[in-house]
């Protein structure tokens, strides 16, 4: 006893800090887990955007090569024609 005397402190404040401390303890780990929750809802978002970016830019490079496709046809069409008017041309 003579020692808790000296250090000033007394059963009551040893539970007081105690409970003080674990309580702090609860709140730092309810933070954490709300930062966490919003890092993933975050993350997600910038998933989402991401993919959807991605998709579109799909979109688009299908629609262009749709484009390019329909003009290498005509060109091969084209290239043909030639070719048969240059051989009825040369009998």
């Amino acid at each position: 006893m003579a020692l808790f005397s000296l250090a000033g402190c007394t059963r009551q404040e040893n539970r007081d800090a105690a409970r003080e401390t674990r309580e702090a303890g609860r709140e730092v780990k309810e933070e954490a887990k709300e930062a966490g929750r919003e890092i993933k809802d975050g993350s997600k978002d910038a998933a989402y955007k991401a993919g959807q970016a991605a998709h579109k830019l799909a979109d688009e490079t299908k629609a262009a090569a749709k484009v390019v496709g329909r003009k290498i046809d005509n060109a091969a069409k084209d290239v043909k024609r030639g070719w048969e008017d240059a051989k009825k041309d040369g009998k």
